[in-house]
């Protein structure tokens, strides 16, 4: 499975609120700037408990725990609508481990590149919640266009080759989170892209 549609969802209006409280400098320029052109910057919220004092840098970056803690970082208190999405995986057994917003400035290009994470299959998710965007930021997956709406969740394969193109004039913002798949995660599936069906995933 590259991608596909949960049936969970975030508020957005309550989210976009609280985003005015942050300051510019809680913003950490994405570090592997060769699969990138323009902007792209990381606001960790949840780290590995080992990295809870370290520089935001390694809080945004390092998506591995050794001794499988995960923390919320400080900003998460300023930001209830945040919590309560990242609540509802906690709350249902969902081991939660990092939890970052990500913002691609207008006319950036995050390049075909793969990511170190594993698959849906392999009993890792990436999720994105579109919480700024526009229908000219493109989400490329192996080459299929995703089709990510503002207030949905997503999971891709970020083990897959994937792209984005920000053709828009605005700064697209996902809040992106790695989880640990369980069976209340696998019962959140409600559309699936491209075509399979939920049941083969479960």
């Amino acid at each position: 499975m590259r991608c596909a549609r949960l049936n969970t969802a975030i508020d957005i209006p309550a989210v976009l609120s609280g985003l005015q409280s942050l300051t510019e400098n809680l913003w950490q320029t994405h570090v592997n700037q060769c699969v990138y052109q323009g902007g792209w910057q990381v606001l960790p919220l949840r780290c590995a408990a080992g990295h809870a004092g370290s520089h935001p840098v390694l809080q945004s970056f390092q998506l591995h725990s050794d001794s499988g803690r995960w923390v919320n970082l400080p900003v998460l208190k300023s930001q209830p609508a945040l919590m309560n999405c990242l609540d509802q995986f906690i709350e249902n057994d969902c081991r939660l481990q990092s939890a970052r917003l990500m913002r691609l400035d207008a006319g950036a290009h995050i390049f075909p590149h793969r990511d170190p994470i594993g698959s849906w299959q392999q009993g890792e998710a990436r999720l994105h919640f579109p919480i700024i965007s526009d229908n000219r930021v493109a989400f490329y997956v192996a080459g299929e266009a995703v089709p990510m709406a503002v207030g949905e969740c997503w999971y891709i394969n970020a083990a897959e080759e994937h792209e984005v193109v920000n053709d828009s004039p605005l700064s697209r913002v996902h809040l992106v989170l790695d989880v640990m798949v369980n069976h209340w995660l696998q019962k959140r599936l409600s559309k699936v892209y491209p075509l399979e069906t939920a049941a083969e995933l479960c």
